[in-house]
């Protein structure tokens, strides 16, 4: 018995979104600690999908990366995440730019893909849309 399975190529496409926004937290020494936490997971997540032959790409704030996959673009995606620092933005910069509201390239980023958010943004303030259309880790 011969078992053929068949992927769409747009199921395969995986952006991993981090959220760069500087957090709220009245303690600056936890907050990093997230943050840290979150480029950790980030980089697991890269490296999994990765290894699945999953086209990936990597989006640091509003720095939406190229898709690619094998070890050179990890290793991209990686060097990325070493340099990333939190950024001083408006609540609502990043989460409109992926969320579909913003212009240009990032407002279709939920609609093509499968999109993983890790965020250190209290829970219950990320809107319905980027819900829907992702999965949403706090950090």
């Amino acid at each position: 018995m011969t078992v053929r399975e068949f992927t769409a190529e747009d199921e395969r496409r995986i952006t991993i979104i981090l959220d760069t926004r500087e957090g709220l937290d009245s303690d600056p020494e936890k907050f990093s600690t997230r943050f840290e936490t979150g480029v950790v997971q980030a980089a697991s997540l890269l490296k999994h999908f990765i290894d699945e032959r999953a086209e990936v790409r990597l989006m640091l704030g509003d720095d939406l990366g190229n898709y690619g996959s094998g070890l050179k673009h990890l290793y991209e995606c990686l060097r990325r995440l070493a340099l990333v620092s939190p950024q001083k933005q408006s609540g609502e910069e990043l989460l409109s730019s992926i969320g579909g509201a913003g212009q240009g390239t990032e407002s279709n980023v939920l609609a093509e893909d499968y999109a993983i958010v890790l965020t250190t943004a209290p829970q219950g303030s990320i809107p319905a849309n980027i819900w829907r259309a992702s999965h949403v880790i706090y950090v």
